[in-house]
């Protein structure tokens, strides 16, 4: 399955758990990102290591501080 495959996978998912459109909407914007930083670093989410998921977090923290955004809410 592809990263893509799971990411839809998921959103069908929450849909199906009939979240709100704003919950559905704050997955995708994350796994947005997500997806582009897989892409960009080649790792696919089936053999995601904690180490990769670590650097996940720091690279998505300096894109906050590259683009002057006052928070990223992880959660």
């Amino acid at each position: 399955m592809t990263n893509k495959e799971y990411i839809n996978n998921f959103l069908m998912y929450c849909e199906s758990k009939n979240l709100t459109l704003n919950s559905v909407d704050w997955y995708r914007l994350m796994l947005d990102k997500f997806l582009e930083y897989s892409n960009q670093f080649n790792i696919e989410f089936a053999t995601m290591t904690t180490p990769q998921a670590r650097q996940y977090i720091n690279w998505l923290q300096n894109l906050k501080n590259r683009n002057n955004v006052k928070q990223i809410n992880l959660f």
